[in-house]
């Protein structure tokens, strides 16, 4: 390799790292696992974190949520009355739009394929400054009541289900559900909604094409079931917007008691809504790759630090010739350069291939992970990290180069003076942070054992679960809801291996429960605006029964509580503890928000089943026989075989004989919904499983080649041990002991540190304290454990040395 053409300084670098290959490999191997765990952690918290949304001037977004402190919502979808308000008398936004999802069926030749739509108020893809790619957006007149029903279909729908076609503007297209006039086409690339959904919900699906959401079709202030997204005036900040809708709650609350009372605004930025819960656990899963980095650079700092022993001679012979520190100083500096450079390419390689496995093993929950990928901001970042390596990396033989005269190098034979100082720093700081990560991996890796062995309430073992759009025909009564939902669950039991059937209005782990008010007859009405929000849900005969949970007293629905029988309910056991206690709860009539003017009967009480997710606070639930409410969606569950899934094609060619045009989607075994609840959790304890790792290792690799260039630098020193006397087991203390003294104050250093971190911690935790001692004992005993281990070697190689030899003997 001709390097002459380079500078000398350069040149110099280059030629010494290819005079000693192990080291050069060794030195970059060690930096490109730090670079490039940096690189690509850097990625994803880029990527969720900092990436402008894909909206003119994102900044200016915010997401509106209606509050009830006493009731206990701290951020609630919109009534679509609130929403008018909110446009109609604030001068603080250029618009506010809202939005709520759902689905049709479009019919086809394969079939009828499920379409995810965007029910939106006609403003808001133009407040989210949407451009079309032809055509156009939704204008007021849309909104209008009585207006001719329109859609914009998105680009991938335009393309797959249309093929594409340039004149699809002005066409009318027949759902099940209706027909629609196509408006426009989104751009390419173009996602909605934006996973705005609160934190514990399930993140929501993009939606195929958007339809206009009627003034005529909306509820009443009542019904809190929009998301509202604002852009403000430039100029305005979220704090006077929020002050001005606050003003107009109260106006509200005052105007409209019966449904207002008690509610408010709070606004939140659209990208801090869309993080959400997964801001802190990113930032402290990139603080532990920062600590990876560091660890690297200590490895670095004392492989550059046992060269700069080795070429103390040189050094002291270029002072004596007039070198002058400067000279010396930038020499070493290159040297760093060229090795965090090596150690940065190396890196980014590395990079793309850890950044492809955490976009592929990412949770469904962690938002925006199409925008995780190496690009220029990676690059900047990666660059900057080398050039910190090299610094840090180059400051221990800086300065043990640099802080002697040429006679002290000469006379210096051990390279003891000041060095053992600097190693003993190295092993205290690599036994700090290892013990960090150690800790905190533990902790994580203990909350996400509690959260898996949280009961969910029912059984997940082989059982299926899967949904279905049916669109009914017009005109169509509950009677034929009640019809098909008969007729399909009694095809499905008709299975052969299939034991169990049920249907729900809203699955548990993968649906939004609805929530609404009640009232108990005989009791006093709640305060307005103090009434107690619970769960309620539409379930078939057998519901409990398939999915296994138990009844604690009365019984559960059978085929006779339908239409024309007496109305029903059963309760979970939370609603009954906070409202039904002092009493029998069996026999009290209840009526619900949705229909307020009928009292159903309790005729069962039920155990609870975590519906929004494991970690989350019980809430009061009441069930309803769905035979006595037909609801037009469905989640069924069925219970059969080892292999649910292998249930999925029988049970597809079930339905389609009673409707070809049903849609049956989102099919997987139970288990793997619970899997998907854990995703996050998992996600976060694997990726710091794994820092951890690498870390420990680091540390066992560090502290072990500090204890052997030790040994070899103290030859002469133990060789006179031995010869006067000394055993193999003084001669391994004398190795051992001093690291391990390091090791220990360098754990509790980290403990320390891991204490401090606690509060931020805690969030990230489930059940767990973040002062466990369990975690902290354990990352202890493993660092010291590595130490142990990464000593042994070199000690007993010290406590074999021949002493004559070792004195220059022959």
């Amino acid at each position: 390799m001709d390097i002459r053409p380079v500078p000398l300084d350069l040149r110099l670098a280059l030629r010494g790292l290819l005079a000693r290959p192990g080291f050069a490999a060794g030195a970059i191997l060690t930096l490109a696992i730090g670079i490039g765990a940096n690189a690509a952690m850097f990625s994803v918290v880029y990527g969720v974190l900092f990436r402008p949304l894909p909206f003119p001037d994102p900044g200016r977004l915010v997401v509106a949520w209606e509050t009830n402190a006493s009731r206990g919502f701290d951020r609630m979808n919109a009534s679509p009355p609130s929403v008018e308000d909110w446009r109609a008398a604030t001068a603080q936004f250029e618009d506010i739009g809202a939005y709520t999802t759902g689905s049709d069926v479009l019919p086809g030749a394969d079939g009828g394929a499920l379409v995810r739509l965007g029910r939106l108020t006609a403003p808001l893809l133009d407040t989210l400054g949407v451009r079309p790619l032809f055509g156009r957006v939704f204008t007021d007149a849309d909104g209008a009541a009585g207006a001719t029903p329109v859609i914009v279909l998105t680009e991938s729908l335009w393309r797959t289900r249309f093929g594409a076609d340039p004149g699809i503007v002005g066409r009318s297209i027949a759902f099940e559900g209706g027909r629609y006039d196509v408006v426009g086409v989104t751009p390419a690339g173009f996602s909605f909604p934006p996973p705005v959904a609160f934190e514990a919900i399930k993140t929501p699906r993009p939606v195929d094409a958007f339809v206009v959401l009627r003034r005529d079709q909306q509820a009443g202030r009542g019904a809190h079931y929009l998301t509202a997204i604002g852009r403000l005036k430039p100029g305005v900040s979220v704090a006077a917007a929020q002050e001005a809708l606050q003003g107009i709650a109260r106006q509200s609350a005052a105007d409209h008691p019966e449904t207002n009372t008690g509610w408010s605004v709070t606004l939140v930025p659209l990208a801090e809504n869309i993080v959400g819960g997964s801001r802190t656990a990113l930032l402290v899963l990139f603080g532990a790759v920062a600590l990876v980095l560091l660890l690297a650079c200590a490895n670095t700092a004392h492989l550059l630090l046992a060269r700069a022993l080795d070429r103390r001679r040189e050094i002291a012979v270029r002072v004596a010739l007039g070198a002058s520190t400067r000279r010396l100083a930038r020499q070493l500096l290159t040297e760093g350069l060229v090795l965090a450079a090596l150690g940065a390419g190396a890196g980014l390689l590395l990079a793309s291939w850890i950044v492809r496995v955490l976009v592929a093993t990412a949770p469904d929950r962690l938002p925006r992970v199409a925008d995780i990928r190496l690009d220029g901001a990676t690059l900047a970042a990666t660059a900057v990290a080398a050039i910190v390596a090299a610094v840090l990396a180059s400051l221990a033989p800086m300065a043990q180069a640099l802080r002697r005269s040429a006679v002290g190098h000469l006379r210096d034979r051990t390279g003891s003076h000041g060095a053992g100082r600097t190693r003993g720093l190295l092993i205290v700081g690599e036994a700090a942070m290892a013990v960090m990560l150690v800790a905190v991996s533990v902790l994580m890796t203990q909350s996400l054992l509690r959260l898996s062995g949280i009961d969910p309430g029912f059984r997940p073992d082989d059982l299926l679960t899967f949904h279905v759009r049916r669109t009914a025909p017009p005109g169509e009564a509950a009677g034929g809801r009640t019809a098909f939902l008969e007729n399909a669950l009694a095809r499905l039991r008709a299975i052969p291996g299939v034991e169990q059937v049920a249907t729900i209005d809203a699955a548990p782990l993968t649906d939004d429960r609805q929530g609404t008010s009640f009232s108990l007859d005989g009791a006093p009405p709640f305060p307005a605006g103090q009434e107690p929000a619970i769960n309620f849900s539409f379930v078939s005969p057998g519901y409990f029964e398939t999915l296994g949970i138990r009844l604690v007293e009365g019984r559960t629905f059978t085929p006779a509580d339908r239409a024309g029988s007496a109305p029903v309910v059963i309760v979970n056991e939370t609603f009954a503890r906070q409202y039904l206690a002092g009493g029998d709860p069996i026999g009290r009539r209840i009526a619900v928000g949705y229909e307020d003017d009928l009292y159903r009967t309790v005729v069962g009480v039920v155990g609870d089943e975590r519906h929004e997710s494991l970690d989350g606070a019980l809430r009061g639930g009441v069930y309803t026989p769905v035979y006595q409410y037909p609801w037009p969606s469905y989640a069924f569950f069925v219970r059969g075989g080892p292999d649910p899934a292998a249930l999925v094609p029988v049970v597809r060619q079930t339905l389609a004989a009673i409707d070809p045009g049903l849609a049956v989607y989102d099919a997987r075994p139970m288990a793997s919904v619970m899997a998907e609840s854990l995703g996050t959790a998992r996600f976060s304890a694997r990726l710091m499983a794994a820092f951890a790792g690498t870390a420990l290792l680091l540390a066992l690799v560090g502290v072990y080649g500090i204890a052997s260039h030790s040994v070899a630098a103290r030859r002469s020193e133990l060789g006179v041990r031995i010869a006067l006397g000394a055993r193999p087991g003084a001669i391994r203390r004398v190795v051992v002991l001093p690291a391990l003294r390091l090791a220990v104050a360098g754990a509790g250093l980290g403990l320390a540190g891991t204490a401090v971190a606690s509060r931020v911690l805690a969030s990230l935790l489930h059940d767990v304290s973040p002062l466990a001692p369990t975690a902290y004992l354990t990352a202890a005993a493993a660092v010291i454990g590595a130490t142990l281990l990464a000593t042994w070697l070199p000690a007993r190689r010290a406590a074999r040395t021949d002493p004559v030899r070792a004195m220059g003997g022959h």
